[in-house]
């Protein structure tokens, strides 16, 4: 029910517009399908121009059955069950794909891409034309954006900003519960498992955070072109 209830917010959402359901949706030289994961979705398209929590989803059920049985009692009535409950944070992510194509919303159940929607025509730079070229963009526009006096100036600034693009680290975040929060400088961006791109490099804090358990905060250096791994198995209070 609470699924349907997020998913009727999507539908809300597109009311506004075009809204029309897909299975995938391409980025560039890459085709995003329902059933990838966020790291997928990131290593292709890198990150959506905006990002919506929606709430957190509750799903559970006995796994095992024991029989309990009184002295002289021979029926079977009586039964004890496991009961295992998971915790899903579920997000929407918005790529805008530019005026002359539809834009895209994702929605996410933990790290899985549940739901594709096109809601309309978007605007100005498009983000749907996957990560690589993205930067590629991004390293082009650079100098344009500090005009110097001189072709050496110039030159200059084009090198410095290849090499701080060339600078940038990602964080690989891992550990259970599936769906805890993760706070990078106490700042919301993702939920446990994700791989998190184009970090500047330098020491950042980690904070893990889910409800009933305890949260646990770390503090990770990120080097240029590296991946840091941080691994966390939060503890019940």
């Amino acid at each position: 029910m609470k699924t349907i209830a997020i998913l009727s917010t999507l539908m809300l959402f597109c009311s506004t517009s075009v809204c029309v359901a897909g299975s995938t949706f391409r980025c560039g030289p890459y085709v995003v399908s329902v059933g990838a994961t966020k790291s997928e979705v990131l290593g292709k398209c890198g990150e959506p121009s905006s990002k919506e929590y929606l709430g957190e989803q509750k799903t559970g059920g006995f796994t095992s059955r024991t029989r309990e049985r009184g002295i002289g009692d021979r029926s079977s009535s009586k039964t004890r069950g496991t009961y295992n409950e998971r915790s899903f944070v579920v997000e929407s992510w918005t790529y805008n794909c530019g005026p002359s194509e539809f834009s895209q919303t994702l929605a996410f159940q933990g790290q899985d891409l549940i739901e594709i929607q096109s809601i309309g025509y978007g605007y100005g730079q498009s983000d749907c034309i996957g990560r690589e070229q993205r930067l590629n963009v991004q390293q082009q526009q650079a100098p344009a954006k500090n005009p110097q006096s001189s072709k050496t100036q110039q030159k200059g600034s084009s090198d410095g900003a290849e090499k701080e693009a060339a600078q940038k680290g990602s964080i690989s975040v891992q550990g259970s519960p599936p769906g805890a929060r993760i706070y990078i400088n106490g700042a919301y961006v993702a939920s446990i498992p994700t791989v998190l791109y184009e970090i500047d490099p330098g020491t950042h804090s980690i904070e893990v955070q889910h409800k009933g358990y305890k949260s646990r905060k770390e503090w990770v250096k990120v080097r240029p072109g590296e991946v840091a791994t941080v691994i966390t198995d939060l503890e019940r209070e």
